[in-house]
């Protein structure tokens, strides 16, 4: 979403503040259906996917496919917002939902959280779950991250498993982490530590 709402205003902003264009433009359905044929969306989790595969080539593709469809300006913005908020419950619909796991609540966070067009579609697409942004449960979605890391850290600290196969993927739980003191003082300190 950031990287279109760039794109499309040459730089003047960073992203689609409020979801304020979003808002005000049309959602074009068969752009949307065209973007959820790439294959990562009917790939099994566990998943995880960035740069590497939702990168600059295919932003020039999805920004070709707007052009030969005739949008541009908000009703991009409002197509690429609902296609982001498809993609989420798509998952869990076909993934858990079909397959009989009971999801009761959806929990945002990120900088999409802060916006209300992207949570909006959210709610339209999974009517029978509760949207909630991790900030109403006390974990504000710019600090999600710094938390989770110290999370890891102090379970590597104490010898315990940090990872949850299930989510990664791997054969077994692990430990991950490195630990590194450049001190005699910090190595004591860690060796006391409980």
């Amino acid at each position: 979403m950031d990287t279109i709402i760039q794109r499309l205003t040459e730089g003047k902003l960073a992203y689609d503040k409020n979801g304020e264009m979003a808002a005000k433009g049309k959602v074009h359905q068969p752009l949307v259906e065209k973007w959820m044929n790439h294959p990562y969306f009917n790939q099994k989790p566990p998943k995880s996917t960035g740069r590497e595969l939702f990168n600059q080539s295919f932003i020039d593709q999805m920004w070709e496919m707007a052009i030969a469809h005739k949008v541009t300006g908000d009703d991009l913005v409002a197509t690429v917002t609902a296609w982001t908020a498809y993609t989420i419950s798509h998952a869990y619909n076909t993934f858990f939902i079909q397959e009989g796991k009971q999801i009761d609540e959806v929990i945002i966070c990120g900088g999409g959280s802060y916006n209300p067009t992207l949570l909006e579609h959210l709610n339209n697409y999974l009517p029978d779950q509760e949207i909630l942004v991790s900030d109403e449960l006390g974990i504000p979605s710019d600090q999600k991250e710094a938390i989770a890391f110290a999370i890891f850290g102090y379970n590597c600290l104490i010898g315990q498993y940090n990872t949850i196969s299930s989510a990664t993927g791997a054969k077994h739980p692990v430990i991950m982490g490195k630990i590194s003191c450049t001190q005699p003082d910090a190595y004591k300190k860690l060796l006391s530590f409980e």
